[in-house]
């Protein structure tokens, strides 16, 4: 069965996961599985440091980083292992990144 939704992030996640159920990749339709878990938790460096952006107002502050975490590959699942002189290595050397870095990073 195709998805005929909008394209975004939601609605693709939402066609996955439907398609994921249709196979019988799924075991229950209410989306609490390892399938549906490995897709919702599947974000991105990217995607966090814009949401960075978004929640502190603020325009290429926070989604500078996206690059230095690249070129070290630091993955998302990853950044809660990150001490401040790790961040202060990839250029994270202002407090108050750091600790609204943090503090997004408990959310995930």
């Amino acid at each position: 069965m195709a998805c005929l939704m909008p394209l975004n992030l939601h609605n693709l996640l939402s066609c996955l996961v439907h398609s994921a159920n249709s196979y019988g990749l799924s075991g229950s339709p209410n989306m609490n599985n390892s399938f549906t878990l490995a897709i919702h938790s599947s974000k991105t460096v990217y995607e966090f440091f814009l949401k960075l952006e978004v929640i502190n107002n603020k325009s290429g502050s926070y989604i500078q980083f996206e690059r230095a975490f690249e070129n070290e590959k630091i993955l998302l699942d990853t950044i809660k292992e990150l001490s401040e002189s790790d961040l202060i290595k990839v250029r994270v050397n202002k407090m108050g990144w750091y600790k609204k870095i943090m503090k997004l990073v408990c959310e995930y």
